[in-house]
């Protein structure tokens, strides 16, 4: 294949919304042009799918804070909410201030009463995408003072904040304006065995069918997608973009499949846990029906936000929401080789009225730099296949 007709190919699907990290992952350059159309790209989803699938409710999933009292008030169990970390903005679980120290560590003394030690997951308010995710281990000294543990020696509390960054930043880079503290899920033994380190969740896409006027069909609220995140070894978050490993669910028995790392991490396909070996593609998730039907229950809780990605844990107890995503990313759908949009979900999205991406790829035109006369050429040669 000539190099002009492979330029030619790449701006098309550049064209069509692509960037350069989604081309080389879904290995477009390779595929047919049905096929790439079968692809969002994430230009689309935000540009044309998020604010038109979802209404104002959504903003109830963009505030970790707001989620928890939200999930908490329709009885969804999360994991325990010790508050929010911040001079000015700081606030207990159940709504006490807790600016100071002196207060955090209050809190902290109830919590570790019958305890030998408590386990702190602290995360930015608005963050996302498992940047600036730290645990942090909480004891009692034989003095009865609560200390951090930091390289297994005990610290004081003032210490400890000392090291802590006064304003953690949000998913979009802007104050996040304090940190989200809460107690770490001692997750099912199933899911520790694929990385000890790391809360292992499931990532459950809900999508809420909109029928147009006149059909006498009423609204179905369905499951979308679904994959598990897993950490890498001594990681504190399962997230992919900070080197996790994302892999496949069945959606009808809650197998999995293959997996798969990010683009930043070489984008390479596996079915065995790159740090222990563990071969997980057959395996079968715990609690997955309860899963699956917790989710489809939430998304009835918020039915103006028809698309939204869920977290979700599995503890021995059986599913509890980390939080909702919407966005959610487009990777997580796509990431093993198949399109998000295939007939079904076009069918279902056109019977909605939602956007979809075009069918055919834009049209071809000539390369920056190209003369007229070469663009005339190739056109022609390639019209009498030369």
């Amino acid at each position: 294949m000539d190099s002009i007709k492979d330029a030619l190919k790449y701006q098309q699907i550049r064209d069509a919304g692509f960037d350069d990290k989604e081309i080389t992952f879904f290995d477009l350059m390779g595929k047919p042009e049905d096929e790439i159309c079968s692809y969002l790209p994430s230009f689309f989803y935000h540009s044309n799918i998020l604010h038109t699938v979802n209404g104002a409710q959504r903003e109830i999933l963009c505030d970790k804070i707001a989620t928890h009292h939200f999930l908490n008030a329709i009885d969804v169990a999360t994991p325990t909410m010790v508050g929010v970390w911040h001079p000015i903005f700081g606030v207990t679980g159940d709504g006490r201030p807790m600016t100071t120290v002196a207060q955090f560590t209050s809190e902290l003394e109830n919590l570790l009463s019958g305890r030998a030690q408590l386990d702190l997951i602290f995360k930015p308010r608005d963050g996302g995408g498992g940047n600036d995710i730290f645990a942090a281990t909480f004891v009692k000294t034989s003095g009865g003072k609560v200390a951090a543990l930091i390289d297994n020696q005990p610290q004081s509390m003032d210490q400890f904040f000392a090291g802590l960054p006064k304003e953690p930043y949000s998913i979009a880079g802007k104050p996040s304006q304090g940190w989200v503290v809460q107690v770490k899920v001692e997750q099912h033994p199933d899911m520790g065995r694929f990385n000890e380190s790391s809360l292992n969740t499931l990532r459950i896409g809900t999508y809420i069918t909109k029928p147009q006027n006149g059909t006498g069909n009423a609204p179905e609220v369905l499951l979308d997608y679904a994959c598990l995140r897993v950490g890498r070894a001594g990681a504190n978050s399962d997230n992919w973009s900070t080197g996790g490993v994302m892999i496949r669910i069945d959606l009808e028995t809650g197998r999995l499949g293959r997996g798969r790392f990010a683009p930043e991490y070489g984008g390479a396909f596996l079915e065995e846990h790159p740090d222990n070996n563990l071969h997980f593609s057959g395996l079968v998730l715990p609690y997955w029906d309860e899963a699956k039907q917790l989710c489809l229950r939430l998304a009835k809780a918020l039915p103006s936000v028809r698309s939204v990605g869920w977290d979700v844990a599995i503890t021995k107890e059986g599913p509890l929401i980390i939080e909702g995503n919407c966005p959610w990313g487009i990777f997580n759908p796509q990431a093993n080789d198949v399109g998000y949009f295939t007939p079904e979900r076009r069918a279902r999205y056109a019977a909605s009225g939602d956007p979809m991406p075009a069918r055919q790829l834009p049209k071809k035109r000539a390369l920056p730099g190209q003369s007229k006369r070469s663009w005339t050429m190739y056109k022609l040669r390639n019209k009498l296949g030369l």
